[in-house]
């Protein structure tokens, strides 16, 4: 935009030079040839004429700067209301990962606690089937028949012969 601006004044210049030689021509002719005389109104005509054009042209240069400053300022508002965008998306991106990393560690945390808990249930139940185990070794150790060993701990025949069979 400033290039077609220094464009436009240089060609303003340019013009305006061109009838400041016209009428340097002129009055060197007038004052050279008296036949050719020009007249100082017409003269004065041409004066005012350019020095209007010149207030003008000043005029439009000035309007012209003021919407460019305008435009500058109009675009580097939207440039930092991006870069405020921007910033804030990447804040709202990073409370996310940081949410799903916490969400995930929840996760893991609840899964691990739940292992710990079903290994303790675990425990328990292993150590009555070697309580079992052993006091089904012990009475046949001692004897007894598989019928006697399945009345006196309340188990099932098929569960005492699993046991003995298992253990040999």
């Amino acid at each position: 935009m400033s290039t077609i601006l220094e464009a436009l004044l240089l060609l303003v210049g340019l013009g305006l030079l061109c009838v400041l030689v016209f009428v340097g021509y002129l009055l060197y002719q007038n004052q050279s040839n008296s036949q050719n005389k020009i007249d100082q109104e017409e003269l004065a005509e041409v004066v005012e004429t350019l020095e209007k054009m010149v207030s003008e042209t000043d005029e439009f240069i000035k309007n012209t700067k003021n919407e460019i400053n305008e435009a500058k300022e109009e675009l580097y508002k939207l440039k930092e209301d991006i870069i405020k965008l921007k910033e804030s998306e990447k804040a709202k991106d990073t409370k996310k990962e940081e949410s799903q990393k916490a969400q995930k560690q929840s996760e893991k945390a609840k899964k691990e606690e739940k292992k710990d808990e079903q290994k303790d249930a675990d425990l328990p139940e292993q150590k009555i089937t070697t309580d079992k185990v052993i006091m089904v070794r012990n009475l046949y150790n001692m004897g007894l028949s598989v019928a006697d060993i399945a009345k006196r701990l309340e188990l099932g025949k098929g569960e005492v012969e699993l046991i003995l069979n298992l253990k040999k």
